[in-house]
């Protein structure tokens, strides 16, 4: 009896969370008092059915001739993501928060902004009631945080897939120092930067005790100092290694959406993004190659763990097939044309956004909108992160807030 109930209660909580939905879709550009309706769009483009899919291995995936079923497989609802610094990470987060949204799936959120605790090491005790189900696991965690395996594990389901995103060091660590404005924090260009000595930069304040060198191994709970070791590096590696099943690479993201794709047993339309949070090409200056290498030396830690996943990648696209993934690259390329044109989608500018919810955090990249009565889908694909993880926390907030008022008192 006592099971029972216990079972009804949580599946009564799955719902409230789940319900969610309903005030977001349209909610996100409407005024609170405007009718809400939730339209869903079709799939904009059939599964893969060929005779070939990719499935574990100790290489991550390999790719299978021999299965006659390639879809037989159900897909994947539970994600720890880790959110990188300037690493595509936005793009990648708004994938999985439409997913969730789109089937009705719970999400780990932080009680205020975007980030759970960073730059300390992530704890589950962070989570707040009031935004969490009741059977305190979520489906989906999918914003900043300091990653803290054990931790995260905590907060998510024993099956959920653990993912990631790299990108090459110079070009991050570049794009950290204008973005964050890093030259005021060190009252330094970049170039005068690069002029002090290494010990100097790697003993350095990091800016809001979060951004400096080395930016993905800090992002990943490694604290690297002017006295740590290549060897401790890569024992870090090795660990990160075993922990994700997949590590994206930003320069190669067409392919590390397809076999994000193929982990999760999810659809073309599933892994279509707007690239979110992107400099634009104006606010983005030119790297000589002296300087391109000594970010490499400043940032040798993350040189190591992007070379090595990298090296992994490549692996991986080979055995999967380089014309089989040209072709899945085409067909998701079709996929992301056709929503840009069904959605109506246009490029606006820091003025052209000013007042509304397509507005970027920062003025040095465009944003994305589309009409107000556009489908969720469309909305969704095209609002920055913090307007959708706040209308979320607003929604959650509320609904789990009155279902508790209805608990029976002990």
């Amino acid at each position: 009896m006592f099971l029972n109930r216990a079972l009804n209660k949580l599946k009564r909580y799955r719902r409230i969370v789940a319900a969610i939905v309903a005030g977001t879709l349209i909610g996100l550009l409407m005024p609170d008092n405007s009718p809400i309706s939730v339209s869903r769009r079709s799939h904009l483009l059939p599964p893969n059915l060929d005779d070939t899919y990719v499935r574990e291995s100790d290489e991550g995936f390999i790719l299978d001739n021999n299965d006659t079923d390639a879809r037989n497989c159900s897909p994947q609802q539970h994600i720890m993501f880790l959110k990188t610094h300037k690493c595509a990470s936005s793009s990648v987060q708004n994938l999985f928060l439409r997913y969730g949204i789109k089937h009705n799936l719970s999400f780990a959120l932080p009680g205020k902004g975007t980030y759970f605790g960073h730059p300390e090491p992530f704890s589950a005790s962070w989570v707040e009631d009031n935004l969490f189900p009741a059977s305190g696991i979520a489906d989906i965690f999918a914003v900043h945080s300091r990653l803290n395996g054990p931790e995260n594990k905590k907060v998510v389901a024993p099956d959920a897939s653990f993912i990631t995103v790299v990108r090459d060091p110079p070009q991050l660590f570049e794009s950290l120092y204008n973005y964050f404005h890093l030259d005021e924090f060190f009252g330094a260009t970049l170039d005068e930067y690069l002029k002090f000595p290494s010990d100097i930069q790697l003993s350095l304040p990091r800016l809001n005790k979060r951004f400096g060198p080395n930016m993905m191994l800090f992002d990943m709970g490694v604290d690297i100092r002017a006295n740590t070791t290549a060897v401790e590096i890569r024992r870090a590696i090795d660990e990160a290694d075993k922990l994700f099943d997949i590590v994206m690479i930003s320069e190669r993201i067409d392919e590390s959406l397809i076999l994000l794709k193929e982990l999760l047993c999810w659809d073309y339309s599933d892994v279509v993004f707007f690239t979110k949070n992107a400099r634009r090409d104006d606010m983005k200056p030119h790297m000589s190659e002296a300087a391109t290498e000594k970010l490499r030396e400043l940032n040798s830690g993350d040189v190591l763990l992007y070379d090595h996943f990298l090296s992994k990648h490549e692996r991986i696209v080979n055995k999967y097939g380089i014309a089989k993934m040209a072709n899945e690259i085409s067909l998701l390329n079709g996929a992301r044309q056709k929503m840009f044109d069904d959605c109506g989608v246009r490029v606006v500018n820091k003025s052209e956004a000013a007042g509304t919810l397509f507005k970027e955090y920062s003025d040095q990249v465009n944003g994305y909108a589309v009409d107000t009565n556009a489908s969720p889908n469309c909305l969704l694909l095209s609002l920055p992160e913090l307007a959708v993880l706040t209308r979320l926390k607003a929604d959650a907030a509320k609904l789990l807030g009155k279902d508790k008022d209805k608990k029976p008192k002990k």
